[in-house]
């Protein structure tokens, strides 16, 4: 089982713990757009790539 810090897609509930917000804010941020997902089967998956480019798009730039 690869490394969870390696894997490319998270579930719901790893993608909270991977961004630090709660499970409910990860649903809040796929239904406004902020973050994108897939469905396999019955799971939703959520690319690490994906949760990496919230995470940057986030960073407000230094006011120097």
């Amino acid at each position: 089982m690869p490394d969870k810090a390696k894997r490319a897609a998270y579930s719901v509930l790893d993608a909270a713990q991977y961004l630090g917000v709660s499970r409910s804010q990860v649903y809040r941020l796929l239904a406004d757009g902020s973050l994108d997902s897939l469905k396999i089967g019955s799971r939703r998956l959520i690319r690490r790539d994906a949760m990496d480019a919230l995470l940057e798009r986030s960073v407000a730039p230094s006011q120097s």
